[in-house]
């Protein structure tokens, strides 16, 4: 049986693309709730070294790019994720950014 055992949060600022960080520590998140409100863009995910930022593709170099809308319940793509210490949640994709209308809040869960 799963269950979840963490919940946590990430926030796109108004204006902007580009979420907060989340720490993976290990865990990396199987669930992604989205807000209520959402200005329309497929998500990303980004990590990043100490020098540069990097969007997450497939094992064949292919974009994790996640078609959403609104108040959405996705299930993550938990294999590319979770060889990451930490992930961003970009709104859009590298060629086109999509700025958020306001400030929004999106919900991460980790199943075991």
């Amino acid at each position: 049986m799963t269950r979840c055992i963490s919940r946590s949060s990430v926030s796109i600022p108004i204006g902007t693309s580009l979420s907060t960080e989340y720490t993976i520590d290990g865990k990396p998140p199987t669930i992604l709730e989205m807000p209520i409100a959402w200005t329309a863009a497929d998500i990303c995910f980004t990590c990043s070294d100490a020098m540069n930022d990097f969007y997450i593709c497939d094992d064949t170099g292919v974009l994790i790019q996640i078609p959403t809308d609104l108040y959405h319940r996705i299930v993550l793509p938990y294999a590319y994720l979770k060889n990451h210490k930490t992930i961003r949640i970009q709104s859009g994709t590298p060629t086109v950014k999509v700025n958020q209308a306001a400030a929004r809040t999106i919900y991460l869960e980790v199943w075991a």
